[in-house]
């Protein structure tokens, strides 16, 4: 692994600690296409080497984007999200969060600058279903307008929808063979980040965002997306505003 990151990134920063590695699963129904994710719990960190983990993600993050994603050990305070976010906004950088439950809670106090909820993660959020896009919109605006500058929530094969200071847009996702959802919305970020580093307007970057996670679907078990693939997919997601 240590080999594999170094390949493909500048600057790595690791920190090696004792117990087993997080391993998470993923079952498939053939039958009725049920998917159930399976998620086990990361081993301890040690509170020395936790501070030089956070202390290197300020320093870097503070060049651009931080991305705060998953959810955490079962010994780290569920505020680590937001205490981080204010210590990227003092370092310069901005926050891209995508985690759940009392983590996300905590972390729009900190008021990052995007966050990234599925359907399911917002309805736990404002504590209620929301069947409908236009209650999802609803609810995901009244968010952007208290805490954060832009909501993204992905919904599926549904697309997704993004809501920031100027409009409330609405994806219409591609009608792609679904191979694995394995990390469709951590893809659907990136495509986020990359569209706000690039200076796109707010309709491309849902675009792009969507045919990552699309890309991504398309591949078998882990595997993600190919550069060549989202060029292909992105002129086919339909962007819809919403009066919201």
């Amino acid at each position: 692994m240590t080999r594999l990151l170094a390949h493909h990134l500048d600057i790595v920063h690791y920190e090696r600690v004792t117990g087993e590695t997080r391993i998470n699963g993923t079952i498939l129904e053939q039958e009725s296409g049920s998917r159930y994710a399976v998620s086990g719990i990361g081993p301890s960190i040690p509170p020395s080497q936790l501070k030089t983990l956070l202390d290197n993600v300020v320093t870097r993050a503070g060049r651009g984007f931080g991305v705060l994603t998953g959810s955490m050990p079962a010994d780290i305070s569920t505020e680590l999200y937001a205490e981080l976010i204010l210590r990227i906004h003092e370092a310069g950088g901005l926050t891209v969060v995508d985690t759940h439950h009392e983590a996300l809670r905590h972390a729009l106090a900190a008021r990052p600058f995007l966050i990234k909820p599925n359907r399911h993660e917002l309805e736990t959020l404002v504590g209620h279903e929301l069947p409908t896009i236009e209650l999802v919109a609803e609810h995901a605006r009244h968010i952007a307008r208290q805490y954060v500058q832009y909501v993204c929530v992905s919904l599926g094969s549904e697309g997704a929808l993004l809501t920031g200071p100027e409009d409330t847009l609405y994806a219409i996702a591609p009608k792609v063979e679904v191979q694995s959802t394995v990390g469709a919305g951590d893809s659907m970020v990136a495509g986020l980040i990359a569209g706000f580093v690039r200076g796109l307007s707010s309709s491309d970057i849902l675009r792009l965002a969507v045919a990552c996670g699309a890309g991504t679907v398309q591949q078998p078990g882990t595997e993600l997306f190919m550069a060549d693939t989202v060029a292909a997919l992105a002129p086919a997601v339909e962007i819809r505003e919403l009066g919201i």
